[in-house]
């Protein structure tokens, strides 16, 4: 299988929302959050490109059982640095708890990973809409606003090394 770094993971993002914006800005406004959509569309944008990636969604890397982790790329392919991917989609319901839940992704992913990730490179990931958050949003996290200007996307990477 081929690795994925976080880098690319994250370019690969970013033209997967410049190539979606109509389609991301029609889903944000509708009740019941689109984070799964967004999730599974940009896990078969990536396989597109390549069928090969390790990369896998919803896994198990955290002490608790009830929690998982959105992608996981590396883990089957031996020597590989894994990375561990939390996304977080702001809806028009939610968007008040964008913020936060980024920040409780970061906080997961520092506190809360099995000992079997230690190393792992980890990554907080969030699609938002530029009209309400966008002087919100903690300044260790990067920021891109797609084309049209009214979605924007946001990162923070630990290297975890």
């Amino acid at each position: 299988m081929a690795t994925i770094s976080y880098k690319d993971f994250i370019s690969y993002v970013l033209e997967w929302g410049e190539a979606n914006v109509k389609a991301i800005a029609s889903k944000w406004p509708q009740k019941g959050g689109w984070e799964g959509w967004a999730q599974a569309e940009i896990y078969s944008y990536i396989l597109q490109i390549n069928n090969t990636y390790d990369i896998l969604r919803e896994q198990a890397v955290y002490t608790s059982k009830r929690k998982a982790a959105d992608f996981l790329f590396n883990s089957m392919t031996s020597g590989a640095q894994s990375v561990i991917v939390e996304l977080k989609c702001q809806s028009f319901e939610n968007y008040q708890n964008f913020v936060p839940g980024i920040e409780d992704d970061v906080k997961k992913l520092i506190h809360e990973l099995k000992p079997a990730y230690k190393g792992s490179v980890l990554v907080v990931l969030g699609i938002y809409f530029t009209e309400h958050t966008r002087t919100q949003i903690p300044d260790y996290f990067n920021k891109k606003v797609l084309k049209n200007g009214e979605v924007g996307i946001c990162w923070a990477v630990d290297l975890n090394s």
